[in-house]
C-alpha cells in the first residue's frame, strides 16, 4: 500500500506535496501554475497545451492578421501631454459651458474656423465669442499611459504591450528615481526632532 506523508513532487507547481496525486492535480493551486505555465500569445490571449502548438499558432494566418491588426492600431496611436491631463477637467467642462450658452446668444453665427475656412490675418485679436482652431479637438474614447504620454485606443495595447516596451520601463525607473528623494524628505520632516 501506500506509505503515510510520502513526499510526491510535480513539476508543475515546483513544489513537494503529501497529498494524493489525484487530489494535488484538481487543487486550484496546481490549475493556476499549470494555465500560467503553459506558452501565451498574449496578441491573440489564447494559452496552448504544448510549445508546438504556440509555435504552429505564431505561424497561422490568423495569429500573423491579429499581429498585423496591432500594428496598424500602434500606429493610430496619438501622442498626448498627459500632464495635468484631468487634474483640471472639471474647471474646463464649466468653461465650455459657458462658452455655449454665449454661443447660443449669436444665434447660430458660425465664425470661418468653425467651418473650416481660418482666416489669414495673423493680426486678428482675440475675441472670447470666437471659435478658434477647434478641428483640433478630437473625440477619443482609450486609454494613456501617464508616464510616457501616449495614447492607446485598447487597453490590451496599453498595458500588455506598452508596459513591455524599453521606453516605459525607463520612464518608469525614472519616475520610481524622482519619488524615492520625496519619500526621504517626509520621512525626515515627520521625524520628531
Amino acid at each position: 500500500g501506500r506509505r503515510p506523508n510520502e513526499q510526491h513532487w510535480c513539476d508543475t507547481c515546483q513544489v513537494h506535496f503529501s497529498d494524493d496525486v489525484i487530489i494535488h492535480r484538481r487543487s486550484k493551486q496546481h490549475k493556476v501554475c499549470k494555465q500560467l505555465g503553459r506558452p501565451f500569445c498574449p496578441v491573440c490571449k489564447r494559452h496552448f497545451r504544448t510549445p508546438r502548438k504556440f509555435v504552429e499558432h505564431m505561424k497561422s494566418a490568423e495569429h500573423k492578421e491579429q499581429v498585423h491588426l496591432a500594428e496598424v492600431q500602434e500606429e493610430e496611436l496619438i501622442t498626448v501631454d498627459a500632464v495635468g491631463c484631468f487634474e483640471e477637467e472639471e474647471q474646463q467642462e464649466e468653461e465650455v459651458e459657458v462658452a455655449d450658452e454665449e454661443e447660443e446668444e449669436n444665434d447660430g453665427i458660425v465664425s470661418g474656423s468653425e467651418t473650416g475656412v481660418e482666416k489669414e490675418q495673423d493680426e486678428e485679436e482675440y475675441n472670447p465669442h470666437q471659435t478658434y482652431g477647434s478641428g483640433f479637438v478630437v473625440p477619443v474614447c482609450g486609454f494613456v499611459c501617464r508616464l510616457c504620454n501616449r495614447f492607446f485606443y485598447r487597453e490590451a495595447a496599453a498595458r500588455h504591450t506598452h508596459c513591455r516596451t524599453h521606453t516605459h520601463y525607463l520612464n518608469l525607473q525614472n519616475h520610481r528615481a524622482q519619488q524615492k528623494p520625496q519619500e526621504d524628505e517626509a520621512e525626515d520632516t515627520s521625524t520628531p526632532t
